[in-house]
């Protein structure tokens, strides 16, 4: 299953650039005949992570204006860090839950294809914001952020409805 090593490798994989590389290159594995195991093994509970940014508890993320340009990188940061995160959430959710989505009798093809298609969109996403951070100066990791993204992903890792 070609499809969930790519998946894997998205999730296992800790540098931003390399994990986009990683998600555009999924997309090339799909193919309409996708099969899809219900016994699968879980993905891991946590993705790999680089080293930054430091990770916070949200309450403690500082807070900034958007009138400087410190301000709009710290912003620019905190949409980085969500597409980042929305990487793993999508590779997750084909990884994680296609074999329940298949037991269903539901299109699991059809899933997994969506959720591949939205981690490269997500994918996108990233590099773009990552660009705009370098033109400020700045990059991802260069501030803290929080886990709460995938806090409540790792809440929600047995239950598609819940997810």
């Amino acid at each position: 299953m070609a499809w969930r090593a790519a998946a894997l490798r998205v999730l296992e994989t800790a540098d931003p650039r390399e994990k986009c590389a990683a998600a555009n290159d999924a997309l090339g594995v799909l193919c309409d005949d996708i099969a899809v195991d219900p016994g699968l093994a879980q993905p891991p509970a946590d993705p790999a992570r680089p080293a930054a940014p430091i990770l916070l508890p949200p309450t403690d993320v500082p807070k900034r204006r958007f009138g400087s340009i410190e301000g709009r990188a710290a912003a620019l940061h905190a949409l980085a860090h969500i597409e980042f995160n929305a990487i793993d959430l999508a590779f997750d959710m084909a990884a994680r839950f296609a074999g329940e989505i298949a037991s269903a009798g539901l299109p699991a093809a059809a899933f997994v294809h969506d959720w591949f298609q939205i981690g490269a969109e997500e994918a996108g996403h990233f590099s773009l914001i990552s660009t705009r951070l370098g033109e400020l100066g700045s990059h991802y990791g260069a501030m803290p952020a929080h886990g709460g993204l995938w806090d409540a992903a790792r809440e929600t890792s047995d239950s598609v409805l819940a997810r």
